[in-house]
């Protein structure tokens, strides 16, 4: 996972395929972790040279995201 810091994917949305959002991969300062940044929805096709993230790589990238507890 650690080549995909700075990469950016396409991601399909559940409810309506013709609206996709861009997804990049970048590490937290702060926790080390990576995340994911997702823009808001855009209507139409994807530009080209921007591949599509595999589901399985969306699901354990943003499982990531709320790996850690909770602290103050």
């Amino acid at each position: 996972m650690e080549s995909q810091i700075g990469k950016l994917y396409f991601v399909r949305c559940g409810d309506n395929p013709n609206y996709f959002k861009t997804c990049r991969v970048v590490r937290n300062l702060m926790t080390g972790n990576l995340q994911t940044q997702l823009s808001n929805p855009v209507y139409g096709e994807p530009p080209d040279g921007i591949p599509e993230m595999p589901p399985l790589m969306r699901q354990r990238l943003q499982s990531c995201n709320n790996s850690l507890p909770y602290t103050k």
